[in-house]
């Protein structure tokens, strides 16, 4: 295991945080080597038309190189920044340095570093949080968040173990005179695995069914990958659509009619964009939510219990948080030569968890509520046409930003619940 490097200093104390696991460092060279092609097929490219400038006779005009520069230009900023990330997944490193009057965060790697200050008269609280990524979080790594007096937050040092940054939490809080609180400690008591009381254990009917689990925790794909890849499709597709309407607009001779088709990609293309960023923003202040039901798979007509966890990855205010339970029937049929598929939701019950208040990241969302599937309710099916689907949706609303839905499945029995007399 990598330990904390540290390192006395004249006027106070030097951390040096290790660098990634040699399973994520690896991550990094396929970063490299895709960021290395993406960047360097453009700038050969500017490189060339630019040769072509010092041609007296077949040389390229100066707006073409204009126009291929700007073309290549967000395609070589995207390999630009996934080369750095490659870079900083395998070499990268976090160091802490506290003097006698600030602390010093400086991130990167070999001279390649940025680095940020505070003060210790600014800081009022010094907390170890849950990570901000999420796949750190869900590992129960850490980071260091002081609470400045001004209301920000100062966030550092993310993705280590909680006892390697406690040394470095303790002696910001001794030296800028403040409290020291433990949030991760609030998250890992409940997170994962929520557990119910054996007193509501006895609001449950009892099905005749054998080896269900208990307080199962659901599961979902909540994957960024989807998004980023619209993202880098809507750059290519825009750089491509805005590169030919401008030479169009120079040429100065163009009919009218390409005009308007060019017009409607370019409108598709902001479309495009606009659904990648609005999902990520939706993901940009909320970790995933942990739903954890009492019993699993249910029955027909069984009450279970639904706990809901989330945690905040920055402070804000919040409108409230919905649960919705969905049976959706999905049937396909051909019609001629095409082949068609309805989805309709034959059920959608709506449970009100949590209402307004604030979004803090040392206080995760916590909530319980009680559903109950349908004793004349269809159980789970799928079929090569048709298929029944119990979910579960989660839908968290906070003002002025997109929300986060998510949502997840459940597997429902084809058996009814039954009383200890042994009706229904």
């Amino acid at each position: 295991m990598k330990e904390l490097n540290v390192q006395q200093t004249i006027d106070g104390v030097r951390y040096q945080l290790p660098g990634r696991s040699l399973r994520k460092g690896l991550g990094g060279i396929p970063l490299i080597l895709f960021g290395s092609f993406f960047a360097g097929i453009p700038i050969t490219m500017v490189v060339v038309s630019i040769s072509q400038l010092f041609r007296p006779d077949d040389g390229m005009p100066w707006w073409g190189v204009l126009m291929m520069t700007l073309f290549a230009t967000p395609f070589i900023l995207i390999g630009s920044a996934i080369l750095i990330a490659g870079l900083w997944m395998m070499a990268g490193n976090t160091r802490v340095r506290i003097t006698h009057d600030r602390v010093k965060v400086s991130n990167g790697f070999g001279p390649f570093r940025f680095t940020r200050s505070r003060q210790f008269r600014q800081i009022k609280e010094v907390a170890i949080v849950p990570a901000e990524s999420t796949q750190d979080a869900l590992d129960g790594k850490a980071e260091l968040s002081l609470q400045m007096d001004d209301g920000n937050e100062f966030d550092f040092a993310g993705g280590h173990s909680e006892y390697m940054l406690r040394e470095i939490a303790d002696e910001i809080a001794r030296r800028a005179s403040c409290s020291l609180r433990d949030a991760t400690q609030v998250a890992e008591g409940s997170a994962g695995k929520a557990s119910f009381d054996d007193d509501s254990s006895d609001s449950f009917q009892t099905a005749d069914v054998d080896n269900r689990r208990r307080d199962v925790v659901l599961s979902t794909d909540d994957s960024q990958t989807g998004a980023l890849a619209l993202i880098f499709f809507a750059v290519v597709w825009n750089g491509i659509t805005y590169t030919i309407l401008t030479v169009m607009i120079l040429s100065g001779d163009t009919p009218i009619f390409p005009f308007i088709i060019l017009g409607i990609f370019a409108l598709v293309g902001l479309v495009l964009i606009y659904a990648a960023v609005h999902h990520l923003m939706s993901r940009a202040k909320m970790h995933p939510p942990t739903l954890t039901i009492s019993i699993e798979p249910l029955c027909l007509g069984e009450t279970f219990q639904v706990a809901y966890e989330q945690a905040a990855k920055s402070a804000g205010k919040l409108n409230g948080v919905q649960l919705r339970l969905i049976c959706q029937e999905q049937a396909t049929y051909r019609q001629g030569t095409s082949t068609h598929t309805v989805t309709h939701d034959a059920l959608s019950e709506s449970f009100e968890v949590l209402g307004e208040g604030n979004l803090d990241r040392m206080k995760p969302l916590m909530a319980k509520t009680e559903m109950q599937i349908p004793f004349d309710a269809m159980h789970s099916f799928s079929s090569d046409r048709n298929e029944i689907k119990w979910l579960i949706e989660c839908h968290v609303d906070i003002p002025s930003w997109p929300d986060h839905k998510t949502v997840y499945a459940l597997n429902v029995l084809p058996h009814t619940v039954q009383s200890d007399d042994g009706s229904r």
